[in-house]
C-alpha cells in the first residue's frame, strides 16, 4: 500500500485532524452538511418534475393522440422542468414530446407552446417511482437532518 492514499492514512491523527489541517469533528460536520444539501436538491428535484409528471398523469396524457401541450396541463410556467426535460436525455425517452428541433449549440429541444408531451404506459411505474413528489417529506428530511447533526455532536465529543 505504498503511495500518496497510505500516505493520507498513515498521517490521520484523531485528535489533530488530516495533517493537522482539521479535525474529524469538521470533517464528520461536512459530511452532515452534504447529505442534507443532497436531500434538499432531491426534494426540489422531485417536486418540480413530480409535478409535470403527475400534470400529465391527471390530463390522461398516454398516447399520441391524448398529448397535452404544457398550457392544457397547466405547467407552461414550470421553468425548470422545462429546462430539465429540454437538456435530460432519460427523460425525453420517457415523456415522449413531438419536438424535433434542437438548438445547434447546446444540443437542447426547443420546446415551444405548441409542444405536445405523453407518457407511454409502459413507463408509467417507473416514471411514478423516480419523480413521486408525494414520496418525501419535509419533516423527514429536517428529522433526519436533525439526526445527523446529532451524529456529528457526538462524533465530536468522542474525538
Amino acid at each position: 500500500m505504498n503511495g500518496y492514499l497510505f500516505d493520507v492514512i498513515t498521517d490521520i491523527d484523531v485528535n489533530r485532524g488530516l495533517n493537522g489541517s482539521g479535525t474529524i469533528t469538521s470533517i464528520s460536520w461536512m459530511l452532515v452538511f452534504g447529505i442534507v444539501i443532497s436531500w434538499f436538491f432531491i426534494y426540489y428535484h422531485k417536486k418540480v418534475i413530480g409535478e409535470f409528471i403527475n400534470a400529465l398523469f391527471d390530463a390522461g396524457a398516454d398516447s399520441e393522440e391524448s398529448a397535452k401541450t404544457l398550457a392544457e396541463i397547466g405547467q407552461e410556467r414550470n421553468v425548470s422542468a422545462i429546462n430539465k426535460y429540454s437538456k435530460s436525455v432519460t427523460l425525453q425517452k420517457l415523456v415522449i414530446c413531438d419536438a424535433t428541433d434542437a438548438d445547434p449549440k447546446s444540443g437542447r429541444l426547443k420546446i415551444d407552446e405548441n409542444t405536445k408531451f405523453y407518457i407511454e404506459e409502459q413507463h408509467r411505474d417507473r416514471l411514478k417511482s423516480m419523480y413521486n413528489p408525494k414520496g418525501n417529506s419535509m419533516i423527514f428530511m429536517l428529522i433526519g437532518a436533525i439526526i445527523l447533526a446529532v451524529f456529528a455532536v457526538i462524533v465530536g465529543f468522542i474525538t
